[in-house]
């Protein structure tokens, strides 16, 4: 957020853009590390959202360590 705020603090732009281009930089990234993630086949994702993630964590880690 540093780049996209220097604007800002520079007087070259207002806030209310900076903070679109902070959004907009953050999406860009996150898709980059999507896109890196799906490489890796072996890459377990867990679904936060469901009741029993923590359990599905601790099972996975437990084979893993047996």
């Amino acid at each position: 957020g540093y780049r996209e705020l220097k604007p800002y603090f520079e007087k070259k732009e207002n806030l209310e853009v900076c903070i679109k281009n902070w959004i907009k930089a953050e999406q860009r990234y996150a898709r980059r590390q999507l896109t890196w993630f799906k490489k890796y086949k072996e890459l377990k994702w867990f679904d936060i959202s469901s009741g029993n993630w923590r359990q599905e964590v601790e099972i996975l880690v437990q084979n893993w360590y047996n």
